[in-house]
C-alpha cells in the first residue's frame, strides 16, 4: 500500500509539473505573438429575430495567451438596440494562444430590415491590432398580437446568464496542485521523522566533528569530550547500557562483567576513555593526532557493532 501511494505521489507530482511548465512556456512563447485571428469578419446573427425577442451576435478570435482585452464598442445598426453587456468567454487553450467567443445580446426596435452595426475590440497591447466585425444586416419579423395577449417591452426582457466555465477549470487545476503540494510535503515530513539506527547517528557526528575539526571550529580539548559523548550515547543506544549516567570508572567496571564489544575493540574503549578524562579533568595537553587517531577507531568500534538487520526493520516503518 506505501509503495502504491508513494508512486501515485511521484506521478502525480510529475503530471502536475508537466502542466505547469507546459502553461509556463505557452505564456512566456505568446510575448513573441502579435497576431490576433478573427473566424470571419462578420459576426453570426442567432436567436428569434422578432421585434422585442432577444437576438445574440457572436464570433471567435484566436490571440495570444498572455494579451487581454482593454474596451469593446458596440455600435448596433438603425432599428436595433444593445441589451446587456458584451461577453467574453475561454473557449479552448492553445498552448501560447487562447481562443475566445464573443458575445452581444441584440434587441430588434422595429420590423424590417435592421442596418448593419460594428464591434471593435482594442486590446491592452498597443502593438497588438485591435479586431473590427461587422453585424450583418437581418430580417427583424412583427410580433403577432392576439386579443388578451400581455405585451413585453425589449428592456424590459430578462437576459440569461451563463456561468463562466473558465474559472471552474481555474478551480480544479489549483485544487490539484494544492493535493500534490500537500502529500509530498506531507511524505517529506514523514521521512524526515523516520528514526536513524543508532550507529547511523554516530557516524553523522563523527563526520561533523571532523570537519569543524579541520575549520578549527572545535578546539582539540572540546573535541575529546564531544567524542566521548558520542561513543558513550552509542553505546548506550546500541546496547542499552548506562553508559552516559556512569563514571569512567563505573563504566568500565560494567562491561568487565558483560562487555558486548568484540575483543579488538576493547582496549582502545578503555585507553581512550581514560586520555579523555585525563584532558577533561586533570587539564592534559590534548594531542590534536591521537584525537583523530580515536575518531578513526570509534569509527571502526561503530562499523563492527552495527546491526543491519534492525536497519532495515527502521526504514520500513
Amino acid at each position: 500500500m506505501k509503495r502504491f501511494v508513494k508512486i501515485a505521489l511521484w506521478g502525480g507530482g510529475i503530471i502536475v509539473l508537466f502542466i505547469s511548465l507546459t502553461a509556463v512556456s505557452g505564456w512566456l512563447w505568446s510575448f513573441r505573438l502579435k497576431q490576433v485571428e478573427s473566424g470571419a469578419s462578420d459576426l453570426a446573427i442567432s436567436g428569434d429575430t422578432k421585434v422585442g425577442s432577444p437576438t445574440t451576435a457572436s464570433g471567435s478570435m484566436i490571440l495570444p495567451l498572455r494579451e487581454r482585452i482593454k474596451e469593446i464598442e458596440v455600435v448596433p445598426g438603425k432599428g436595433c438596440a444593445v441589451s446587456g453587456t458584451p461577453e467574453i468567454k475561454w473557449k479552448r487553450y492553445l498552448w501560447s494562444r487562447k481562443e475566445l467567443v464573443f458575445s452581444q445580446t441584440l434587441v430588434p426596435l422595429t420590423p424590417g430590415t435592421v442596418g448593419n452595426g460594428t464591434v471593435k475590440i482594442v486590446f491592452r497591447s498597443s502593438d497588438v491590432e485591435p479586431v473590427t466585425w461587422t453585424i450583418p444586416p437581418f430580417e427583424a419579423a412583427a410580433l403577432a398580437v392576439t386579443p388578451g395577449a400581455e405585451l413585453q417591452l425589449a428592456d424590459a426582457m430578462p437576459t440569461e446568464k451563463r456561468f463562466d466555465h473558465r474559472y471552474l477549470w481555474i478551480g480544479l487545476a489549483l485544487a490539484l496542485l494544492a493535493v500534490g503540494v500537500y502529500l509530498w510535503q506531507r511524505s517529506r515530513n514523514k521521512q524526515k521523522s523516520s528514526p536513524l539506527p543508532p550507529w547511523k547517528r554516530a557516524m553523522e557526528r563523527l563526520e561533523t566533528l571532523r570537519f569543524e575539526l579541520r575549520q578549527r571550529r572545535v578546539m582539540p580539548e572540546q573535541g575529546f569530550a564531544r567524542l566521548t559523548d558520542v561513543v558513550r550515547d552509542y553505546i548506550e543506544e546500541r546496547f542499552r547500557l548506562p553508559a552516559s549516567r556512569r563514571t569512567t570508572a563505573e563504566f568500565l567496571d560494567d562491561l568487565s562483567e558483560n562487555n558486548p564489544l568484540p575483543p579488538e575493540q576493547r582496549p582502545f574503549l578503555s585507553d581512550f576513555l581514560s586520555v579523555a578524562d585525563q584532558v577533561k579533568f586533570a587539564k592534559a595537553q590534548p594531542d590534536v593526532m591521537l584525537l583523530h587517531q580515536a575518531i578513526d577507531q570509534a569509527e571502526k568500534l561503530i562499523s563492527s557493532t552495527g546491526n543491519p538487520e534492525e536497519e532495515k526493520e527502521v526504514k520500513n516503518v
